[in-house]
């Protein structure tokens, strides 16, 4: 347990900063009147009552949705305009640029999803590429995105001297 204690304590010595913050939305959106005219059995009212939202982005184009109701996921992610990795990249540029950092600087990249593109290889390395890097990338999947175990790891990633700089992408382009 001394082990345990030790690293708990480099953790809580290290203070991260958040330089920016970035997002990327596709450019099509499904509105509850869209979703309503596909006739799969809900209407406007009872999503919104429901669940509260008008409208969501999608990386699909609606005609393929229009015409399949997405009902294969492989198809849907062939049909896909944007790939994670465009998507996370998208993000991460804006993120670059609000907080003042060249892309230069960060000497790592960490990517996680509930729904990634591919295992392998992994998606933090087609960020990295997208941003114009070669430095250490890989992935932290879990079904809960923005778990503490992620923030231990760049903090020790920080600490350890890894990197000075990590970007963290996260992204979330279902298409079930």
């Amino acid at each position: 347990m001394a082990g345990g204690r030790y690293w708990q304590e480099v953790i809580e010595q290290t203070m991260l900063y958040l330089h920016g913050l970035g997002h990327f939305y596709p450019e099509n959106v499904i509105t509850n009147r869209f979703l309503s005219d596909l006739d799969i059995g809900s209407s406007v009212e009872w999503i919104e009552e429901r669940v509260g939202i008008r409208e969501r982005h999608t990386v699909l184009p609606l005609d393929y949705i229009r015409e399949t109701k997405n009902r294969d996921v492989r198809a849907a992610q062939e049909a896909s305009l944007y790939t994670n990795g465009q998507t996370a990249a998208a993000a991460a540029r804006m993120a670059l640029e609000r907080g003042g950092i060249a892309a230069e600087d960060i000497g790592m990249v960490i990517s996680g999803s509930s729904a990634p593109d591919v295992a392998s290889p992994a998606e933090a390395s087609t960020v990295a590429a997208q941003l114009g890097i070669d430095v250490p990338a890989f992935d932290m999947n879990s079904a809960v995105r923005l778990d503490p175990g992620r923030t231990a790891q760049e903090t020790l990633e920080v600490r350890l001297g890894v990197a000075r700089a990590v970007m963290v992408a996260l992204y979330r382009n279902f298409r079930q």
